[in-house]
């Protein structure tokens, strides 16, 4: 991993010398960028056997030096700080966060630091983040569990989801999966046609009494809309004084679009029992992400072996990457404001570009309307 300005990249000769060079068609040039510092990580990888059998060539993708990158709700890059903190546990420290030796000990304090870092991001306690490899896994996770206790008596009705008509696929396609298996059923609320926004009382009203688990995400990943998800929890509070089966309805939220970019408490909505997290979507790597459960909530493993995770999630911690994801948390919790306001700051000024460039008649915007929530 060579640190260098913008744009350069290097490489070794054939006698060994480290020197600058432009962009190598076969070379495998990966960008990690953020505002602060560009790193360049050259892989080079050379085929062939001993006996001198000619090495073929890579092709890489076409060069994306001069690229506008808009597409951050898809995928951010790893910050520059992050991955400075990732570095050593590349190298140095490699051990078992669950060995008793000093290697198995330091990772497992890494690990636990970073749990004290995502925690304090989502303003809840460190025991009530579970790792998870992704968000998929995470929303998996909850729906599998929220009808493992409910599901399977063939004298009681199916369990019952409550969610909406715009969420990610690991939550859609995960119930519709389950439905034709015969496992639940699910109400899909719909959202307002023109900001992308889904009825509190709506989603309240669709409980009832077969319900195990209300799931809504935070924030939309098309049109930015943010949900009414802490409406939906005070809601569900007050219905839950005139059916008290209401409490053991879970409410779950898919944050993934949300935590990095907007200010999420979990603390203040303590009716919310489950929150998705998902790395990648705030300069963290791609394949760690991490799930709030609620102190008192018991979730049925969704992997079982060893005793990772306080028992709720069997695997070897994924180190590296639950590093990452802890440092962008610190990132985003010290950033957090100063990066909305630059955030926002941008997103109007290219929509007051736009609207000049094209007539009224030409102009259609999707999502909500000025003033109403939504992410930056």
């Amino acid at each position: 991993v060579n640190a260098g300005r913008r744009g350069e990249a290097w490489e070794r000769s054939s006698g060994g010398d480290l020197r600058r060079r432009g962009a190598r068609r076969g070379g495998g040039i990966v960008s990690l960028h953020s505002s602060r510092l560009f790193i360049q990580v050259a892989m080079a990888r050379k085929r062939g056997s001993r006996g001198g059998r000619k090495k073929k060539k890579r092709k890489v993708a076409a060069n994306t030096k001069n690229m506008i990158y808009l597409d951050w709700n898809a995928t951010t890059p790893i910050f520059a700080e992050v991955a400075s903190a990732m570095e050593p546990y590349l190298w140095k420290h490699f051990g078992n966060p669950s060995s008793a030796h000093k290697l198995g000990r330091t990772c497992h304090e890494a690990v636990e630091s970073a749990r004290a870092e995502v925690s304090s991001l989502l303003g809840c306690d460190s025991d009530e983040i579970v790792f998870t490899s992704c968000g998929t896994e995470a929303d998996n996770w909850v729906i599998h569990s929220a009808i493992a206790s409910k599901g399977g008596a063939k004298d009681r009705a199916l369990p019952h989801v409550v969610t909406t008509n715009i969420e990610h696929p690991a939550i859609t396609e995960c119930l519709v999966a389950l439905s034709e298996k015969g496992l639940l059923t699910f109400t899909e609320v719909p959202v307002s046609a023109g900001e992308g926004l889904v009825s509190a009382r709506e989603v309240v009203d669709s409980v009832r009494k077969e319900t195990v688990l209300v799931t809504v995400m935070h924030s939309n990943n098309e049109v930015g809309s943010i949900q009414p998800v802490s409406d939906i929890a005070r809601l569900l509070k007050e219905r839950e004084g005139v059916d008290p089966w209401v409490s053991d309805v879970l409410f779950h939220t898919d944050a993934a679009q949300s935590v990095g970019k907007v200010a999420l408490d979990a603390a203040a909505m303590p009716r919310l029992d489950l929150a998705t997290v998902v790395g990648h979507k705030f300069g963290a790597p791609k394949g760690i992400g991490a799930l709030f459960v609620k102190r008192g909530i018991r979730l049925e493993p969704f992997l079982r072996g060893g005793g990772q995770e306080g028992g709720r999630r069997a695997g070897t911690e994924n180190i590296l990457h639950i590093v990452g994801i802890g440092a962008a948390a610190a990132l985003a919790r010290r950033e957090g404001p100063e990066l909305r306001r630059h955030m926002q700051s941008l997103r109007d000024r290219l929509q007051a570009r736009l609207c000049a460039a094209f007539d009224a008649e030409d102009w259609r915007g999707e999502g909500p309307r000025e003033g109403s929530p939504r992410v930056p």
